[in-house]
């Protein structure tokens, strides 16, 4: 499973990062590094079945945290 998730990272880094660097599009090169690091180490750690919290339960508390969520009662 790791080899191919690694290859598919691989594949999509072939397909979608070499065509922004030949253009020349660093602010392109710069967003889509930060969101592919993201997304690499969540498969890495989703193919190592690591426990990974929940992203629900942390939007939530970020909504909680700025006081816009709705209070049921």
């Amino acid at each position: 499973m790791l080899i191919l998730t690694i290859g598919g990272f691989i594949v999509i880094v072939l397909i979608d990062l070499i065509p922004l660097i030949k253009h020349r599009k660093k602010f392109a090169i710069i967003a889509f590094s930060a969101v592919f690091a993201l997304a690499l180490l969540y498969g890495l750690m989703n193919a190592f079945e690591a426990d990974m919290p929940s992203i629900m339960k942390a939007w939530k508390s970020l909504i909680e945290w700025l006081g816009i969520a709705y209070k049921l009662e």
